[in-house]
């Protein structure tokens, strides 16, 4: 995983602070709920910062239970053709955070994700397979969530 100590501090506060990268909603019954729209966000030309980014969000949340909304609306071809990301972040899931993590949720799946993960799904541990849920029985605003 990305070292931390090379973590320009300034680029992480910027990312977080974006409305649509990683953002917490709500915390209830102790479960901590997040929030992404990568393709609503202007910094999803470097997924590798999204993982540090990530991680470092993460990293007190590693004894807290967590609940993950990605709102795929808008996921693209030019999203779909990095492969190497959603790789690398099943892995951080699966070896950091998913004893902690309760469920991802997908909500507005477009056929570019479901073929993303359906390429992913082979290196993704059991436990995450498990806790993914991709919601497409109709548009949904995440407000239904909070």
């Amino acid at each position: 995983f990305p070292s931390h100590d090379n973590f320009n501090i300034k680029i992480m506060t910027q990312l977080h602070l974006s409305s649509n990268i990683f953002r917490k909603i709500t915390e209830k019954n102790n479960i901590t709920t997040f929030y992404s729209h990568p393709s609503k966000s202007e910094h999803n030309k470097n997924p590798d910062e999204f993982i540090k980014l990530l991680d470092t969000v993460l990293m007190p949340m590693s004894n807290k239970k967590w609940l993950w909304i990605i709102d795929a609306d808008g996921f693209d071809l030019k999203h779909a053709l990095d492969i190497n990301s959603g790789r690398q972040l099943a892995t951080l899931l699966t070896e950091k955070y998913g004893t902690s993590l309760v469920e991802i949720k997908f909500i507005n799946p477009t056929w570019h994700l479901r073929s993303v993960i359906t390429l992913i799904w082979p290196f993704m541990d059991i436990s995450l397979k498990s806790k993914i849920n991709i919601i497409s029985d109709k548009s949904h605003s995440i407000l239904e969530f909070m």
